[in-house]
Parts: structure tokens; C-alpha cells; sequence
């Protein structure tokens, strides 16, 4: 009876020193930092994701009348005029394709769970008195 020749083993390979790339991050000119209270957004026709980031605040009066005193505005105003309910202003709107969308989704999420961790850590130190 004929013997099974063994499959060969697979050739071992060098270990090759992993590829790197290097990214230099530089502010454009229009750079400026916003506060986000929330978001909203849609898909697009093309199929990408657009996200609308919004701040949330009171509505700036339109007008207000206050009176003077000693050629000084006195305290609070007399009458105000303004918008009833929240503004949500708009600050920028960013466009996604589903990968990146993914991507950035999941170090948002990274990111949270660092910040509640690196919370709770302080406070338990700040309770301790140390």
C-alpha cells in the first residue's frame, strides 16, 4: 500500500516591520472651535450622511428698554422683546461617507466612555481628599 506523503508545513515568513504612514495635522484658516449641544441631519441623494451640529440656547432679544438714571442704564429691563421657545443655531454641517460616519461614531463612543471613566476616577480621588 502507497504511504500519504504530509502536507508540507507553510513556509514561515520573515517578520516584516509593519508599514507606517504619518499624518501632519494643520488648522486651516477657518478653523474655530464650536460648543455641540446636539445634531441632526439626513442622508444625502448621493448617499453620504450629512450632520448639522447645533448649539442650544435662549433667544437673543430683539429689543429691550431699560432706564436711566444719572445718565447710567439701571438695572434690568424695563420690557423686552424676543422669540418665544429654544434657538438651536446651526454652527457647521459635516458630510460623511458611511465608512468615515462609522468610524467617527465609534471614537465618539471611545471617546465617552474615556471621559466617564476619567470623570468617575476624580471623583473618587476628590471624595477620598486626596
Amino acid at each position: 500500500m502507497p504511504t500519504k506523503k504530509k502536507p508540507k508545513a507553510p513556509a514561515k515568513r520573515k517578520a516584516e516591520k509593519p508599514a507606517t504612514v504619518t499624518f501632519h495635522y494643520i488648522k486651516s484658516p477657518q478653523h474655530r472651535t464650536i460648543h455641540v449641544d446636539g445634531a441632526y441631519g439626513s442622508v444625502t441623494p448621493q448617499g453620504a450622511i450629512l450632520v448639522c451640529f447645533f448649539n442650544e440656547r435662549f433667544p437673543i432679544p430683539r429689543e429691550t428698554t431699560h432706564d436711566v438714571l444719572d445718565g447710567n442704564v439701571a438695572g434690568e429691563p424695563r420690557s423686552r422683546e424676543s422669540k418665544e421657545g429654544i434657538v438651536r443655531e446651526i454652527d457647521v454641517a459635516a458630510v460623511f461617507r458611511p465608512s468615515a460616519a462609522r468610524r467617527v461614531g465609534q471614537w465618539l463612543i471611545d471617546k465617552a466612555d474615556e471621559a466617564q471613566r476619567l470623570t468617575e476616577q476624580a471623583k473618587r480621588v476628590q471624595d477620598r481628599g486626596e
